[in-house]
């Protein structure tokens, strides 16, 4: 399953969030070495305290996370912009109320905990989750900070990226930031290399709650 988590439901999901935090500690600071801030197992930074914050959070058969990825409004502030300006290789930040920032995407590659599905799938599901979040709320662009391992990991599942600028050496990472535009033919793509089928891939949200 995947949920979105808001302001609205983050005390509801606490655990499951603290569990995507450990994750991403996992991933950030044990595999790729990257130098973040981790207190008692967990890596959070200051753009987990803003309101508008959105999580979008892959969970196995167990209820374990396995899978996480974070979304950042552009008219905010941004990683991409307070971080790694850098990265954009003298072009101007596009700021849009349609256009948002995903950082901290982490997938478990440990297969005990992983559960029924391995990394490659939970990759194309929380992507495919990641577009249908976009499509949902009227996102034309969805921009990313990523790591050039992790980039190269969705260029494989044939996410149409583009790059900002050139990779840049940071710490003790190459760290490049990049695009998408969420499109229907980009949805229904990830839809059949994850297995998908048609209904809402995410769910908890705030339009399926609404429908309902």
């Amino acid at each position: 399953m995947i949920l979105l988590v808001n302001k609205d439901n983050r005390r509801q999901h606490a655990k499951l969030l603290n569990q995507s935090f450990a994750l991403r500690k996992r991933v950030f600071a044990d595999r790729l070495k990257w130098q973040v801030s981790v207190t008692n197992g967990l890596e959070t930074d200051a753009y987990d305290d803003l309101d508008d914050t959105l999580y979008l959070l892959h969970a196995g058969a167990d209820g374990t996370v396995t899978g996480c990825a974070r979304l950042l409004p552009s008219m905010g502030p941004t990683m991409l912009e307070n971080n790694f300006s850098a990265l954009l290789d003298g072009h101007e930040l596009e700021k849009s109320p349609t256009v948002w920032e995903s950082t901290r995407f982490a997938v478990d590659h440990n297969e005990k905990r992983a559960g029924n599905a391995d990394a490659g799938l939970v990759t194309l599901r929380l992507l495919a989750a990641m577009t249908e979040t976009a499509l949902a709320v009227g996102l034309t662009r969805i921009l990313s900070v990523t790591d050039f391992r992790v980039e190269r990991v969705l260029k494989q599942t044939g996410l149409p990226t583009k790059r900002l600028g050139k990779p840049v050496r940071m710490s003790d990472c190459i760290a490049v930031a990049g695009y998408f535009d969420p499109t229907p033919a980009v949805l229904d793509d990830l839809r059949i290399k994850a297995g998908l089928s048609s209904a809402p891939i995410i769910l908890e949200a705030p339009w399926t709650r609404n429908a309902a």
